[in-house]
């Protein structure tokens, strides 16, 4: 089989480099979106064990978190897939493009 020419090499490094800017770049706040929901529901699932053990009365603050809780748990339902599919197509992007810096 044929080596790559040189131009082919160049077209597919720029493509992959082009990808990696326009799709993986830009995408990269979910996974921050992400971690920031996983910490808010968690903070919010300890919180209202810990309110539920002293039998206290609910106030409109207390309404707000478990509202703002089931919305973080909403979100972690939604985000986990997509970011999950960023992170495999980010691996599979970086593999593709070593492989081609491997090939030189």
């Amino acid at each position: 089989m044929n080596e790559p020419s040189k131009q082919w090499q160049q077209i597919r490094r720029a493509t992959l480099d082009r990808v990696r800017r326009q799709v993986i770049d830009p995408m990269q706040p979910l996974t921050t979106l992400f971690v920031t929901t996983v910490l808010l529901y968690s903070a919010g699932f300890v919180r209202l064990n810990m309110l539920a053990e002293t039998g206290q009365n609910y106030t409109w603050l207390d309404a707000l978190q478990i509202l703002g809780t089931a919305v973080s748990g909403l979100l972690l339902l939604i985000l986990s897939g997509a970011v999950m599919t960023l992170g495999f197509m980010s691996t599979k992007l970086a593999k593709v493009a070593q492989g081609n810096e491997a090939a030189h």
